[in-house]
């Protein structure tokens, strides 16, 4: 067998992903990637909060070798950690980046796991529309809450998506009662 190389954060490219305007195109997988590949995911490179982060994975139309770039989180899903036991994949991800720029690896197995407890939960970023421009409201669970208190006012849910969701001022319109059934 042999021997232990490091830990790092696996996940599997969702097997259909969004993009475009309101995520109207979806396609199996991504470009680079089939829907379902394993990806070995690193920290956080950049100061983003990791909604992209650096992968190393086996390429859709190219046999061989692992190849890196750079992929959205929310293409990726089923994340977990696992240990790192060939020389290749650890010298594809350990690689320098840009020229002079190094790639930070996992510290260890435990910050690994918390990168896994973070990236496991379903949120959505949720917004506000009706000023003269979107406010960020932060994020919430997915699906989202009805309502949402933030800076002493009440939000309702007005639509969300897989991308965000969308709160309004205004309450959910109330439906009037019809007329009685002739029974």
């Amino acid at each position: 067998m042999s021997e232990l190389l490091g830990f790092c954060v696996v996940a599997n490219v969702a097997r259909e992903t969004e993009s475009g305007e309101g995520g109207l195109n979806v396609r199996y997988g991504l470009r680079h990637f089939s829907g379902g590949t394993k990806l070995w995911v690193l920290p956080p490179q950049w100061g983003d909060g990791g909604e992209s982060l650096l992968v190393a994975g086996r390429h859709r139309g190219r046999r061989g070798g692992y190849v890196r770039m750079v992929v959205p989180r929310r293409h990726m899903e089923n994340f977990r950690v696992r240990g790192v036991y060939n020389p290749a994949l650890m010298r594809v991800l350990t690689a320098p980046g840009a020229p002079g720029g190094g790639v930070r690896f996992w510290e260890g197995r435990e910050e690994a796991e918390k990168a896994v407890a973070w990236w496991s939960r379903r949120t959505l970023p949720a917004q506000n529309h009706e000023l003269d421009y979107p406010r960020d409201l932060g994020e919430v669970s997915d699906p989202p809450p009805m309502e949402l208190r933030k800076d002493g006012r009440l939000y309702h849910l007005a639509h969300f998506n897989a991308h965000r969701a969308v709160y309004s001022l205004l309450p959910p319109p109330v439906e009037a009662p019809g007329p009685p059934s002739g029974r």
